[in-house]
């Protein structure tokens, strides 16, 4: 989806020079196949996006896989506003565990790994 953008800004054009542009390859080799979902700048236009994943996870949930999603967006400023908007999706079609309360909901501050 970074990659259907526009590059209007500097943000889009840095995301779109350092991500990488390969193919999707929707086919599970393990029981943890991994997806990087590189959003698109506009949050809601990723709902369209992600509508393939949302016929391909469930049918792996379904045979006892446990994908790992990777959610980013160009400068990863909204990338945890729209992993919680894909997972919502996803829980309308498989049960999932809830998740526990974002703490910069609450103005909390990311930690530093440093």
């Amino acid at each position: 989806p970074v990659f259907a953008a526009q590059p209007i800004n500097d943000v889009i054009i840095d995301a779109q020079q350092k991500k990488p542009r390969v193919p999707v390859h929707a086919i599970a080799t393990a029981e943890h196949p991994m997806i990087r979902f590189i959003g698109h700048p506009d949050l809601e236009a990723n709902l369209g996006f992600f509508q393939p994943w949302l016929n391909k996870l469930p049918m792996w949930i379904a045979q006892g896989k446990q994908p790992y999603l990777m959610v980013h967006t160009p400068d990863n400023v909204f990338a945890p506003e729209l992993a919680l908007k894909l997972y919502q999706q996803l829980s309308k079609q498989v049960t999932l565990p809830a998740l526990a309360a974002f703490p910069a909901s609450d103005g909390q501050p990311q930690i530093s790994m440093f």
